[in-house]
C-alpha cells in the first residue's frame, strides 16, 4: 500500500520521514499535519477500525 507515492511499510529504511517500529519494520510517517490525519484515516478504513480523525 502507498501514500504520496511512497510504501507505508518497509522491511528497511529507505526516507528520511520513517520511524522504526520493529525489528526491520518502519513505517512512512508524513511531515505534514494534515498528511498524517489521511494517513491515518486510509489505514483506519483499510483495517475497518472506526477510528475518527480530526485536527484540532
Amino acid at each position: 500500500m502507498d501514500f504520496l507515492g511512497k510504501p507505508i511499510i518497509t522491511y528497511s529504511k529507505l526516507y528520511n520521514g520513517q520511524v522504526q517500529v520493529d525489528k526491520n519494520k518502519w513505517v512512512t510517517v508524513p511531515g505534514q499535519t494534515k498528511d498524517k490525519c489521511k494517513l491515518l484515516r486510509m489505514i483506519s478504513s483499510v483495517m475497518k477500525l472506526g477510528l475518527e480523525v480530526n485536527i484540532i
